[in-house]
């Protein structure tokens, strides 16, 4: 499968990434695993991404109790996060407080 550039380009407008960060690497290795999940042909890496997770929460005062969640939304929270966060870093590093607020 190949992903197109302007999905990738989708997927950082949607994340609002700055347009002077969307060459690092980290960003645009999340942002191509997003979209392996929401375009994944037929076989084992679409399967995994239909299929479901058990999850346990243990903090519960009954005990461990389980419920089930979607693979493909689980990965997919994961790389939204993973975006966001270095995002946020890289315009962290950016800002010089004696310049003022680089960011725009």
């Amino acid at each position: 499968m190949s992903v197109e550039k302007d999905t990738i380009t989708a997927i950082f407008e949607r994340h609002e990434v700055d347009s002077l960060h969307r060459e690092d690497p980290e960003l645009i290795g999340a942002a191509y695993a997003l979209a392996f999940i929401t375009h994944a042909e037929e076989g084992p890496e679409a399967r995994l991404y239909a299929s479901e997770v058990t999850l346990f929460d243990d903090d519960s005062e009954d005990g461990p109790n389980s419920y089930r969640a979607s693979t493909a939304a689980m990965l997919t929270e994961i790389y939204d996060a993973r975006i966001r966060r270095r995002s946020h870093e890289l315009q962290d590093a950016d800002y010089d407080p004696t310049a003022g607020d680089s960011r725009g």
